[in-house]
């Protein structure tokens, strides 16, 4: 998700992107989003999470927005409207919940204590030495 870090923590050859933070309706996306091209989707309806007034989930003191979303596709057809829109945002709100209860749990000092991986403090992950690397092989 390099959209949610500062620019200079992506590498140059990598994407770089806006974490969508609004639901979105679009219309005729097989003519221009690669992955609806190929899978023919003409309409769209985007609702991501969490919600712009929810705290994001913050990973290694960066916080992150965009974090999922719920996604309504349809091959052909009415386009999608306001009252489609509205019952992707209801289930939405309702994954947002699901999401607040997680992170509330991953708040915890047990829980995290259980979810800690060494190595992974410093966000870049672990450097594994040659006694590691020949026990996975």
């Amino acid at each position: 998700m390099p959209g949610n870090l500062p620019r200079d923590a992506v590498p140059g050859n990598r994407h770089y992107f806006y974490p969508p933070t609004m639901p979105d309706m679009a219309e005729w996306v097989d003519q221009f989003h690669g992955g609806h091209v190929r899978a023919s989707v003409r309409y769209s309806i985007r609702s991501p999470g969490p919600e712009i007034i929810d705290v994001p989930l913050r990973i290694s003191g960066h916080e992150f927005r965009g974090f999922y979303d719920v996604r309504v596709v349809r091959i052909e057809g009415a386009p999608f409207g306001i009252e489609d829109l509205k019952i992707v945002r209801a289930h939405s709100i309702w994954l947002g919940h699901i999401w607040r209860t997680i992170f509330a749990r991953c708040a915890d000092p047990a829980v995290r204590e259980q979810l800690h991986i060494p190595g992974f403090e410093n966000g870049y992950g672990a450097v594994l030495e040659a006694d590691d690397i020949s026990a996975i092989a």
